[in-house]
């Protein structure tokens, strides 16, 4: 998959992408951060199965996942007690690949980076955006409808910015904030979603809310709905590990991140995983208010403290076939309005 980012001021980024991987050419920190929304949207990809998930991360890109096959036999990481496994041959690949890691948990919980991302301003305003996109960089040059959003100064305050997935291909969904709202339209054919890139952190303290609230309206054909996701860091696979096993190995090297999970596997046995919500669409505009007692199914921690979010998404149902040759396509058309915290 293809991820597109915009903030609040000249940027540029190119986005090329096939399958289920981004490839986003910006500033070094950005990049990491991107790899780092990737291996998310990989790991809501688990529960659909092998099958799925092999679909999901095919790709001969560097930087993307490897495919998918059958988990190694080495046994789950425990601290101090984990023990290497002979790897499970990959559904595409003869070749073994890791099993469980050796020493457990604790080589990577007993690295001075461990969990170590840098937090993000203090939340000043409830209002985290309306999606009005941000001034053109020369209003001489007419550069198309904005495709999103950003929030922030991207100096003092907490900072961040939109990103849609893919942006590529047949089925890219294509992001619209000329009519100040996020405007998202698109044919599925792969897995596909849309959220919030934090802009030089990894680490928001948003105790002082209830949750979070957005307006949401369109059409969903696959179920009437899509999955809200909320990151929180003792579920984040942490840069550690990633740096030391990811397959592909990430490229640069992560800097630390938040992140306190460690796997049991693999970045794709669903052991790290965000915990979610169900959001109904319908035709006429609703305002979803999600308490943090609302998102479950997180692994290992199964819902979200406030104090330790780092990140914010969605992402659509995949089709019959997602990432095949041959998919069962639909058509989405969805607005998203006014994301704020609930005071």
């Amino acid at each position: 998959m293809a991820i597109s980012v915009t903030r609040g001021e000249p940027l540029a980024i190119s986005s090329s992408l096939a399958s289920c991987r981004p490839k986003v050419h910006a500033t070094m920190m950005i990049r990491r951060r991107v790899w780092m929304i990737r291996h998310v949207w990989i790991l809501r990809c688990v529960s659909l199965g092998a099958v799925a998930l092999s679909a999901c991360v095919a790709d001969a890109d560097p930087l993307a996942a490897p495919p998918a096959g059958s988990s190694g036999a080495g046994s789950t990481a425990v601290a101090g007690a984990g023990s290497a496994g002979a790897g499970g041959a990959s559904a595409q690949s003869p070749v073994a690949s890791n099993g469980g890691s050796a020493g457990g948990a604790s080589e990577y919980t007993s690295d001075s980076s461990f969990g170590a991302g840098k937090p993000c301003p203090p939340i000043q305003q409830a209002l985290l955006t309306d999606f009005t996109p941000p001034p053109a960089a020369d209003p001489g040059v007419d550069a198309g409808p904005p495709m999103g959003a950003s929030f922030g100064d991207f100096s003092t305050t907490f900072s961040g910015s939109t990103f849609v997935y893919p942006t590529d291909g047949a089925y890219a969904v294509h992001p619209d904030a000329s009519g100040n709202n996020w405007h998202l339209t698109g044919t599925l054919g792969n897995y596909s979603g849309f959220g919030i890139t934090f802009n030089g952190c990894f680490l928001l303290d948003a105790s002082d809310y209830k949750g979070i609230a957005f307006t949401v309206q369109g059409s969903v054909p696959m179920g009437n709905s899509i999955t809200f996701n909320v990151g929180t860091a003792a579920d984040d696979i942490t840069a550690v590990w990633l740096n030391r096993n990811a397959m592909p190995p990430p490229n640069p090297t992560l800097v630390p991140n938040a992140g306190r999970c460690v796997p049991a596997m693999s970045q794709y046995d669903g052991s790290c995983a965000s915990p979610s919500h169900a959001v109904p669409v319908t035709a006429q505009p609703t305002t979803i208010q999600v308490l943090w007692a609302d998102l479950a199914g997180g692994r290992p921690a199964a819902s979200v403290d406030p104090k330790e979010i780092t990140n914010i998404s969605w992402n659509f149902p995949p089709p019959a076939g997602a990432g095949t040759s041959t998919p069962v396509t639909y058509d989405v058309d969805l607005t998203i309005d006014d994301l704020r915290f609930i005071e």
